[in-house]
């Protein structure tokens, strides 16, 4: 379902200055998932930032945190749990509900 008319004001806001949804979430993981090395997933987590940082030449980027904080990942979800059905369109609606 489709906001209607006179809610497209507040989709458009809750899109243009929701800081959120201006994030890009990388997840980090060993391959075969029967090997345990915290020491190599964060010297990796830590080299992958310094990278982007140093490849940033537009300034893109603000700041990279390498440390899962929990208390923002689980604003992030209940903001796009809100925010859902503004965000998904008829196309999406037909897949979940042909799955």
């Amino acid at each position: 379902m489709l906001p209607k008319d006179n809610n497209k004001k507040d989709v458009s806001s809750i899109l243009t200055n929701n800081k959120m949804l201006d994030r890009i979430i990388a997840s980090v993981s060993i391959h075969d998932t029967s090997a345990v090395d915290p020491d190599l997933l964060s010297s990796f987590t830590d080299d992958f930032a310094s990278l982007l940082l140093q490849n940033d030449t537009t300034h893109l980027i603000a700041k990279v945190e390498t440390k899962q904080n929990e208390e923002k990942f689980l604003d992030i979800i209940q903001s796009v749990q809100t925010n859902l059905p503004f965000l998904l369109d008829e196309i999406d609606y037909q897949k979940l509900t042909a799955s």
